[in-house]
């Protein structure tokens, strides 16, 4: 699996528009995703679901110093930092991030994703 991609599959999850869209949100995760959020809540994927009803269109994120872990043939580990800046009163926050992407026949889809609040 080619790791250009995976980084621009997390890419589409951070868009406002992915996001806010059950249908674009199912092409991108598999039906068992489960994520560890930065909050310390265990989300567990259902059809229909959105990550942001509301997307707030002032809210940037930035992918940093990323690495990738071949764990198995056609399953990829991304670790990766994120810096998620509010534009209009300029926070930032931080966090860790690692994330789980398999291939399925043609598919690549997420399968876990944690998140952990830094300081920086």
């Amino acid at each position: 699996m080619k790791t250009d991609l995976i980084l621009e599959l997390e890419k589409k999850l951070m868009d406002h528009d992915v996001r806010s869209d059950a249908v674009e949100l199912k092409k991108l995760l598999e039906s068992e995703f489960v994520e560890f959020g930065s909050s310390g809540k265990v989300y567990k994927y259902t059809e229909g679901d959105v990550f942001d009803a509301k997307p707030d269109k002032n809210i940037m994120y930035e992918i940093l110093n990323y690495s990738f872990k071949q764990l198995a043939p056609d399953v990829v580990l991304m670790i990766y930092k994120v810096k998620k800046t509010d534009l209009s009163t300029k926070n930032e926050e931080h966090s860790l991030r690692s994330s789980i992407w398999r291939k399925k026949h043609d598919d690549v889809k997420i399968v876990f994703h944690q998140g952990t609040r830094t300081e920086e």
